[in-house]
């Protein structure tokens, strides 16, 4: 699908720094004090978005989270080339909020993934990001894929569908 919509791909990824089953996280939500390792977090990615110019970033679950964060506190200065993509974020910790006062996004460009048997991500939270990011002057789109919480490469309706969205932004 990739090559049908004449897209080539190098891919970097960043690792959070909490350990979590076989992977990694931004940050505990088992620790007393879930933002201990918050900072660390946002500096990584902003390191990594300052170094390099990207056309896409990709952030799921607490990615996708902290990318919103970064977004609305008008902390990521180098945007991607064709946008964002967020994927089932989950809620942010305390006392970051979905707070769209101060935020002006220049009209970034954002795909959300959102699975309609989500676990993870409260009931209704991907449709407040949705709302809060078109508040703060971003353009959302959403697909609605029927997975759940993890990234549905196996979706093939929804594969192509975010496949597009990146070919049509990148052509933009």
């Amino acid at each position: 699908m990739i090559l049908q919509q004449g897209l080539t791909m190098d891919i970097t990824t960043l690792e959070g720094p909490v350990r979590y089953g076989r992977g990694f996280a931004w940050w505990s939500d088992e620790d007393e004090n879930p933002t201990h390792h918050l900072e660390e977090s946002i500096a990584t990615v902003i390191d990594a978005l300052d170094q390099e110019s990207y056309d896409l970033v990709v952030g799921h679950g607490q990615g996708a989270a902290l990318t919103t964060s970064l977004l609305l506190e008008n902390r990521i200065s180098n945007h991607p080339k064709v946008g964002y993509v967020l994927n089932n974020p989950t809620e942010l910790p305390e006392p970051t909020t979905l707070d769209v006062a101060s935020s002006n996004l220049d009209d970034p460009s954002i795909l959300m993934l959102t699975g309609m048997r989500d676990t993870v991500a409260p009931d209704g939270y991907a449709e407040t990001i949705k709302e809060t990011m078109s508040k703060a002057g971003a353009t959302v789109k959403e697909i609605k894929h029927p997975k759940g919480h993890a990234i549905p490469i196996q979706n093939d309706e929804t594969l192509r569908l975010t496949l597009e969205w990146i070919a049509e932004n990148k052509k933009n």
